[in-house]
Protein backbone atom coordinates (compact mmCIF):
# COMPACT_ATOMS: atom_id res chain seq x y z
CA UNK A 1 0.00 0.00 0.00
CA UNK A 2 0.95 3.61 -1.24
CA UNK A 3 0.93 6.30 1.60
CA UNK A 4 0.16 9.61 0.01
CA UNK A 5 0.05 12.94 1.76
CA UNK A 6 -2.74 14.99 1.01
CA UNK A 7 -1.24 17.02 -1.54
CA UNK A 8 0.07 13.92 -2.88
CA UNK A 9 -3.88 12.83 -3.25
CA UNK A 10 -5.39 15.64 -4.42
CA UNK A 11 -2.60 14.73 -7.21
CA UNK A 12 -3.36 11.44 -8.02
CA UNK A 13 -7.00 11.50 -8.45
CA UNK A 14 -6.25 14.49 -10.70
CA UNK A 15 -3.76 11.93 -12.98
CA UNK A 16 -6.28 8.90 -12.12
CA UNK A 17 -9.70 9.63 -12.78
CA UNK A 18 -10.50 5.90 -12.86
CA UNK A 19 -9.79 6.12 -9.59
CA UNK A 20 -12.00 5.86 -6.74
CA UNK A 21 -11.75 7.67 -3.65
CA UNK A 22 -13.19 5.49 -0.34
CA UNK A 23 -14.03 6.98 2.76
CA UNK A 24 -14.45 4.55 5.80
CA UNK A 25 -15.30 6.43 8.48
CA UNK A 26 -18.85 5.27 9.99
CA UNK A 27 -21.70 6.46 8.42
CA UNK A 28 -22.20 9.89 10.88
CA UNK A 29 -18.80 10.92 10.31
CA UNK A 30 -19.38 10.88 6.84
CA UNK A 31 -22.91 12.19 7.24
CA UNK A 32 -22.43 15.27 9.92
CA UNK A 33 -18.87 15.52 9.81
CA UNK A 34 -18.51 15.84 5.87
CA UNK A 35 -16.31 14.05 3.28
CA UNK A 36 -14.67 14.45 0.54
CA UNK A 37 -16.11 15.89 -2.60
CA UNK A 38 -16.92 12.49 -4.86
CA UNK A 39 -15.87 10.18 -1.99
CA UNK A 40 -18.20 6.95 -2.01
CA UNK A 41 -18.49 5.89 1.68
CA UNK A 42 -18.07 2.01 2.29
CA UNK A 43 -18.13 1.42 6.61
CA UNK A 44 -14.45 -0.24 7.42
CA UNK A 45 -16.63 -0.51 11.14
CA UNK A 46 -19.31 1.27 12.70
CA UNK A 47 -21.48 1.69 15.27
CA UNK A 48 -23.23 0.46 17.49
CA UNK A 49 -20.60 -2.36 17.84
CA UNK A 50 -17.77 -1.11 16.15
CA UNK A 51 -16.99 -4.52 15.01
CA UNK A 52 -15.38 -4.86 11.07
CA UNK A 53 -17.57 -4.30 8.38
CA UNK A 54 -17.48 -8.45 6.85
CA UNK A 55 -18.98 -6.94 4.04
CA UNK A 56 -16.31 -4.58 2.94
CA UNK A 57 -14.09 -5.87 0.79
CA UNK A 58 -17.23 -6.99 -1.10
CA UNK A 59 -18.82 -3.79 -0.99
CA UNK A 60 -15.45 -1.65 -2.46
CA UNK A 61 -14.91 -5.25 -5.29
CA UNK A 62 -19.08 -4.31 -6.54
CA UNK A 63 -17.74 -0.28 -6.71
CA UNK A 64 -14.83 -1.00 -8.21
CA UNK A 65 -15.93 -3.25 -10.61
CA UNK A 66 -14.82 -6.79 -12.89
CA UNK A 67 -11.14 -4.95 -12.65
CA UNK A 68 -10.91 -4.35 -9.25
CA UNK A 69 -7.33 -5.79 -8.79
CA UNK A 70 -6.11 -3.33 -11.20
CA UNK A 71 -8.15 0.30 -10.75
CA UNK A 72 -6.50 2.11 -8.04
CA UNK A 73 -8.33 2.59 -4.74
CA UNK A 74 -7.59 5.91 -2.41
CA UNK A 75 -8.48 5.46 1.28
CA UNK A 76 -9.31 8.26 3.36
CA UNK A 77 -10.41 8.12 6.93
CA UNK A 78 -10.42 10.44 9.98
CA UNK A 79 -6.93 9.96 10.85
CA UNK A 80 -5.41 7.06 8.60
CA UNK A 81 -5.89 3.73 11.31
CA UNK A 82 -8.58 2.83 9.74
CA UNK A 83 -8.08 3.10 6.13
CA UNK A 84 -4.45 1.71 6.55
CA UNK A 85 -6.60 -1.48 8.26
CA UNK A 86 -8.79 -1.36 5.32
CA UNK A 87 -6.40 -0.84 2.86
CA UNK A 88 -4.49 -3.94 4.23
CA UNK A 89 -7.77 -6.39 4.18
CA UNK A 90 -8.07 -5.21 0.26
CA UNK A 91 -4.87 -5.86 -0.85
CA UNK A 92 -4.98 -9.17 1.03
CA UNK A 93 -8.15 -9.70 -1.34
CA UNK A 94 -6.37 -9.25 -4.24
CA UNK A 95 -6.65 -5.42 -4.84
CA UNK A 96 -2.96 -4.25 -6.61
CA UNK A 97 -3.14 -0.13 -6.67
CA UNK A 98 -4.22 0.33 -2.84
CA UNK A 99 -3.39 3.84 -1.36
CA UNK A 100 -4.10 5.63 1.96
CA UNK A 101 -4.41 9.39 3.30
CA UNK A 102 -2.27 10.15 5.74
CA UNK A 103 -3.66 12.04 8.07
CA UNK A 104 -6.68 11.48 7.44
CA UNK A 105 -9.83 13.83 7.16
CA UNK A 106 -8.83 15.47 10.81
CA UNK A 107 -5.21 14.90 10.65
CA UNK A 108 -3.13 14.09 14.08
CA UNK A 109 -3.95 14.18 17.45
CA UNK A 110 -1.64 17.01 19.44
CA UNK A 111 -0.44 16.89 22.84
CA UNK A 112 -3.85 18.42 23.89
CA UNK A 113 -5.75 15.29 22.22
CA UNK A 114 -7.52 17.49 19.20
CA UNK A 115 -7.16 16.93 15.71
CA UNK A 116 -6.18 19.46 13.12
CA UNK A 117 -4.11 21.84 15.10
CA UNK A 118 -1.05 20.04 14.70
CA UNK A 119 -0.63 18.05 11.52
CA UNK A 120 -3.42 18.64 9.10
CA UNK A 121 -5.68 16.52 7.31
CA UNK A 122 -7.61 16.44 4.32
CA UNK A 123 -10.35 18.94 6.11
CA UNK A 124 -7.90 21.39 7.96
CA UNK A 125 -6.04 23.74 4.85
CA UNK A 126 -9.25 25.32 3.97
CA UNK A 127 -12.66 25.95 4.83
CA UNK A 128 -14.48 27.25 1.61
CA UNK A 129 -16.08 29.97 1.01
CA UNK A 130 -18.87 29.65 3.80
CA UNK A 131 -16.74 30.04 7.25
CA UNK A 132 -19.67 29.56 9.18
CA UNK A 133 -19.91 26.07 7.52
CA UNK A 134 -17.17 23.89 9.17
CA UNK A 135 -17.81 20.84 6.80
CA UNK A 136 -14.57 20.85 4.90
CA UNK A 137 -13.43 18.35 2.01
CA UNK A 138 -11.42 17.80 -0.34
CA UNK A 139 -12.75 19.02 -3.52
CA UNK A 140 -12.32 17.86 -7.45
CA UNK A 141 -13.31 21.41 -7.92
CA UNK A 142 -11.86 25.10 -6.93
CA UNK A 143 -14.04 26.92 -4.96
CA UNK A 144 -11.48 27.88 -2.09
CA UNK A 145 -10.18 31.13 -1.56
CA UNK A 146 -7.19 30.36 -0.40
CA UNK A 147 -5.21 27.72 2.43
CA UNK A 148 -6.47 28.58 5.78
CA UNK A 149 -3.59 27.21 7.30
CA UNK A 150 -1.15 28.95 5.79
CA UNK A 151 -2.62 31.89 3.98
CA UNK A 152 -1.25 31.26 0.59
CA UNK A 153 -3.25 31.12 -2.44
CA UNK A 154 -4.52 27.89 -3.79
CA UNK A 155 -2.15 26.02 -5.66
CA UNK A 156 0.66 27.49 -3.95
CA UNK A 157 -0.31 26.78 -0.43
CA UNK A 158 1.53 24.54 2.28
CA UNK A 159 -0.25 21.59 0.40
CA UNK A 160 -2.12 20.67 3.83
CA UNK A 161 -5.08 20.49 1.30
CA UNK A 162 -4.99 22.09 -1.36
CA UNK A 163 -8.72 22.83 -2.09
CA UNK A 164 -11.49 22.31 -0.29
CA UNK A 165 -15.72 22.54 -0.61
CA UNK A 166 -18.50 21.89 1.67
CA UNK A 167 -19.72 18.19 1.35
CA UNK A 168 -23.54 19.69 1.62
Amino acid sequence: MKHLTPREAYEFLQREPQALLIDCRSEMEYLFVGHPAGALHVSWNDGPDWEVNPHFVGQVKKLAGTNHASRPIVLICRSGNRSTEAGEALERAGFGSVHNVLHGFEGDLDEMHHRGTKTAGASRACRGSNASAPRRSLALAGSCPGCRRCGGAVGSCCGMFLLCRSSR
